[in-house]
Parts: structure tokens; sequence; C-alpha cells
């Protein structure tokens, strides 16, 4: 092979070479574009993050709500209570179309009746839906009669269906806030543990477990859902005869675009 041959062949081998380098560096510099686009996309999404909640409330009965403004003069009376649970947008960006709901995550058998005082009756609707039956006297209701203030003790029945009811809220803007309705069972649930938790071995007696789905999109239409597992945490939990004092807490345990599919929580 003569000298000219060997210089050509090397040149083509270095052209090769700098050809498979200019490649591999074009590669890198594409994975490192594609990281810090999606890193800037996670840090200019919107993020619902609902508001761990303290709760300090004299539970009298099962149907004691958690109105924290005032003395529990009333029983539950609707879907939800009085004690809603603050949601805050964290994100960089507004949040629209934003949809959430509760399930009930517990098998409906780990909360039994363990009182003589009420009753707990679950009943299974042929769709798969349980609906809570239960009645307890309600002590000291007050209510207008005649025009005049009213205070009497009363037997109250109420039947709660653990249907997930999907909630609205159209816009949040960055750092902005809003309230979240909590369904009644889960107050009754935890006041059942309340009122079962001076008399009998706390391990035997279950609190209420919900998942929160919060689905919504941004101002480019990306949606997300983000799944929440909300509990009445034993954690700082203080019982003094009736009284309750502890925290709502929320465990993420699931975040997504709606691309994946979702877990079955719902």
């Amino acid at each position: 092979m003569q000298v000219s041959d060997w210089i050509d062949s090397g040149a083509a081998i270095a052209a090769a070479i700098a050809a498979v380098f200019a490649g591999w560096s074009a590669t890198i510099s594409l994975n490192q574009f594609k990281a810090q686009t999606k890193e800037k996309e996670e840090s200019d999404r919107p993020r619902l993050l609902p508001v761990n909640k303290n709760i300090t409330v004299e539970v009298e009965s099962i149907f004691t709500d958690w109105d924290l403004n005032k003395p529990n003069l009333t029983p539950i009376k609707d879907k939800f209570v009085k004690a809603p649970i603050e949601m805050i947008n964290t994100g960089k960006s507004f949040a629209v179309n934003i949809e959430y709901s509760f399930r009930l995550l517990d098998d409906i058998s780990d909360f039994e009746d363990f009182d003589e005082d009420y009753t707990l009756k679950f009943i299974k609707s042929d769709a798969g839906i349980f609906t809570i039956h239960a009645n307890d006297t309600f002590e000291h209701i007050f209510y207008r009669e005649n025009g005049k203030d009213v205070i009497e003790n009363r037997g109250v029945n109420k039947d709660m269906n653990t249907i997930p009811y999907t909630r609205y809220h159209s816009l949040l803007k960055s750092e902005e806030s809003t309230f979240l309705l909590v369904p009644n069972y889960f107050v009754v649930l935890t006041n059942h543990f309340v009122l079962q938790y001076s008399m009998l071995n706390e391990n035997i007696v279950k609190l209420p477990r919900l998942s929160l789905r919060l689905k919504y999109s941004d101002q480019h239409q990306n949606e997300y859902v983000d799944i929440y597992e909300m509990v009445s945490s034993k954690k700082h939990i203080q019982m003094i005869d009736s009284k309750y004092e502890g925290w709502i807490d929320f465990q993420l345990i699931h975040s997504e675009t709606p691309k994946k599919e979702s877990p079955r929580y719902f």
C-alpha cells in the first residue's frame, strides 16, 4: 500500500471517529435539552396541594359536625361538613378546570360497632356502593321554632352513601388557595373512633382513610392527576374525655399526566 493510501485510510478513519463523537455529543446535548425542558415544565406547572388540618373538637355524638368557628349546636345535616380542607396552588402557573372527589379506601367491615348507645350499619347496593346508616342521640340541638331559640335532646337518624361525588373549581392562580368540602361519612367514622378510643384498645377501632383525587389543567390545556391519601392521623392525637385534638394528614400516593393509566382508586 502506498503512502497516499495510508493517508486516505487514516483520514477516513478520523472522519468516522469524528462523526461518531459528533453524534454522541449531539445525543448528549439532546438528552440534556430534554431533561432541562422536563425540569422547567415541572417547575412551571401548577401543583395543587391539600394542607394538613388541625382539628380540636368536643365530640358528643357521632353526628358532631367539625364547625371550628362556633360551638357544635347542630348535628351533621348535609353531604359535606362545616370543616373544609384548604388547598393551595404551589406551582408557578394557574390551574383551571379543577375537579376533586373523595373515596373511602377501607374495607367497610373494618368499622365495627362497639357501642350500644348508637349504631352503625353498612348496606351494600347492587352497584357496590355502601350506605352507612347511623342513629344516635344528639344533645343540645339548637333550632328556631315560632321565632324562639330552642335547645333540646333529639334522636338523629341519617343515611350516608359513600359514592365519590365530584366537585369543581374553575380557576386557582399561583399561591392562591381554595377550600375542599369533606364528605360527612369521614367525620362520622372519625367521631366513632373518638367515642370508642377511651373505652377500647386503640388498635381495635379504626380511623377512616380516603383517597382525594385532583384533576386539573394548565394554561396549555395539559392535564394533571394527583391522588392523595387522607387520614385523621394518630401521630399527635390527644384525647381528654370526648375532646379530640389531632390532624388530618395528606400523603401523595400517585401523580401523573393523563397519558398514563390511573391506578384503580376510582
